[in-house]
């Protein structure tokens, strides 16, 4: 969730912090740590992520990443797992991103 929420404007608030020369916030601060081996998993997230339509990354595509690199047997499950949850946790916050947006109203006649 980090990377969805803070991802796009870190740098921005990073280097705006350098500039201005005040404490970085409490989230970028304190942000997490990518787990030592789960580095396939997020960069294969963020490689394919471009490749869904409205759904979640197509299998077919998840196979022919896994046959590009030579993800195999109990890493190529563990990548359709992850891939599949990251999936889920990206979709809910959309979902959420878009029940929290606020909408102008219709005008009425």
């Amino acid at each position: 969730m980090y990377q969805l929420e803070q991802g796009p404007t870190e740098g921005i608030i990073v280097r705006n912090s350098e500039k201005l020369r005040i404490p970085l916030p409490d989230k970028i601060c304190n942000a997490p740590d990518l787990l030592l081996g789960l580095e396939l998993y997020y960069e294969g997230f963020r490689t394919l992520h471009s490749c869904r339509g409205e759904g979640p990354i197509p299998w077919t595509v998840m196979r022919e990443y896994c046959i590009e690199y030579e993800i195999e047997g109990e890493q190529r499950f563990r990548f359709f797992e992850l891939l599949g949850k990251m999936d889920e946790a990206y979709f809910k916050f959309k979902k959420e991103e878009m029940e929290n947006a606020s909408y102008p109203r219709s005008c009425e006649f």
